[in-house]
Formats: structure tokens, sequence, C-alpha cells
């Protein structure tokens, strides 16, 4: 991911072509046992054909959210460190992201600690 710089001047013009990749959106909730959000846990997005590998911290109310997710097999799970310090564990999910030129998204995914 590269940075590059674009000057404008007048009666001149530039082609920049610039590559686009669907990407959809997540979003879900960790919850404890007890149902109540929990904030500030780490959570592991992998893709799983390239390896590929996104961090999310849940919010406040235990919600998070991650745009971007380009289409392929995925799984969610409680980061190692988190899972450790706050002594709990959780199934990871699995899920597929079918993401297009409009977009996609997965709605109301939950990681239960237990």
């Amino acid at each position: 991911a590269g940075a590059i710089a674009v000057q404008p001047g007048p009666n001149r013009y530039r082609i920049v072509d610039l590559p686009v990749v669907p990407g959809g959106v997540i979003d879900g909730e960790v919850i404890r046992a007890d149902g109540t959000g929990a904030p500030g846990v780490t959570l592991v997005l992998r893709h799983l054909e390239t390896g590929d590998e996104r961090t999310v911290t849940s919010f406040s109310d235990g919600e998070f959210y991650v745009m971007g997710v380009r289409s392929g097999e995925y799984e969610l799970s409680v980061a190692p460190a988190s899972a450790e310090r706050l002594g709990v564990v959780a199934t990871p999910l699995r899920f597929t992201m079918r993401a297009d030129a409009d977009g996609g998204s997965v709605a109301g995914l939950v990681v239960t600690l237990r």
C-alpha cells in the first residue's frame, strides 16, 4: 500500500489507474456468558484461503465492525492474548463474505466468551 501524489494544474490532466477491490462489512458483538457486552476484546479475522489476518477490538458495549472485507471464507476468533488476559475461551466463528461491486455484509455475528 504505497502513496502517490497528484498535483493538479490549470489546463492539465493526468490519468491515474486505481485498482478497486470490492469489500464488505461485518458486524456483531462480543458477549460474556451472562449476555452482557464485553468491551476491549481483540478479535482476529482470518481469510482462510490466503491466511491474511486483521484485528479489531470490541467497543465499550461489546459491539464491533470491520469494513473492507474481501470475498471469501473467514474465521473470527478471540486473540490469544485477550483470551488469556480475560481467562476465557470462545469458539471461533466461520462465515462467508460475498462482496461485489455494491459491497456486501455479514451482520449479527456473536462471539460468546465462556
